[in-house]
């Protein structure tokens, strides 16, 4: 008797094993923004620029309030020390300027990223209803067509949080973390290796926090999914489920 060949009664995988793993592949920052434009990208590199910049004076905030509160505790404990409205005036000044450079780069970056992320946006609606358009009639069989309009309506949610304004908030946090390293060695070394010693631990939370958000959103836009396939199955058949009396079923599912 012959041999069958290795592998020839293996059951190839069912199609919805196959989108369900390229459901769960993850898309990178790259692939957010491959529909932007020349303009699009300039925009958002000034943004990042602001971004940084907003992030780099607010340690320097803070030290003007350090040396304002030190000028005040002086007086009470050296009573030669001089503490008057000129040190009040200059302070004054100092926060203000910091304040309006803080305004003015939030400003930028945040009306420069939301214009980005509109444009993204409208543009990746245009690219998936034209690839939808272009399936052939197979595959609707295999894709469940009445959650496409709930998947597309929460994975747009998602992109468009995910690229507005907040995605430059990292930008900003990085230069204030290394403005903030640079002037906590300036001052006390000692103090500065202390937090260095402890930020490992504070990144690990942040990560955990960021895997269970990540996890708890896909669980989420699943189950959007699902039930806004079961609504739109019901309501393009709602003659038929109400002459079989299937309300029930259907509220079950």
């Amino acid at each position: 008797m012959a041999k069958r060949p290795k592998g020839a009664w293996k059951v190839p995988p069912a199609p919805e094993s196959q989108e369900k793993k390229q459901l769960e592949e993850l898309c990178s920052c790259a692939d957010l923004f491959r529909f932007t434009t020349a303009t699009d990208k300039a925009f958002f590199a000034i943004g990042m620029l602001c971004a940084a910049v907003v992030g780099v004076a607010q340690p320097f905030m803070m030290v003007y309030f350090s040396a304002f509160f030190e000028d005040v505790g002086s007086t009470l404990t050296d009573p030669t020390a001089s503490f008057g409205l000129a040190s009040i005036i200059d302070m004054a000044v100092a926060m203000c300027v910091i304040g309006g450079i803080m305004w003015a780069g939030t400003f930028v970056y945040w009306s420069a990223a939301e214009i980005v992320s509109a444009r993204n946006v409208s543009a990746l609606k245009k690219a998936y209803v034209t690839a939808i358009v272009r399936q052939d009639v197979g595959w609707f069989d295999i894709s469940k067509p009445q959650e496409l309009a709930t998947r597309i309506g929460e994975s747009i949610t998602l992109i468009h949080k995910g690229t507005r304004g907040t995605a430059l908030l990292i930008f900003e946090g990085v230069g204030m973390l290394v403005t903030g390293l640079i002037l906590a060695f300036m001052y006390e070394w000692r103090v500065a290796l202390v937090v260095l010693a402890v930020s490992p631990l504070i990144g690990v939370c942040g990560w955990l926090m960021a895997f269970s958000m990540n996890a708890m959103s896909h669980a989420v836009q699943e189950a959007y999914g699902k039930a806004g396939g079961i609504a739109t199955e019901a309501l393009t058949a709602v003659r038929t489920v109400s002459a079989f009396g299937l309300n029930a079923a259907f509220s079950e599912r």
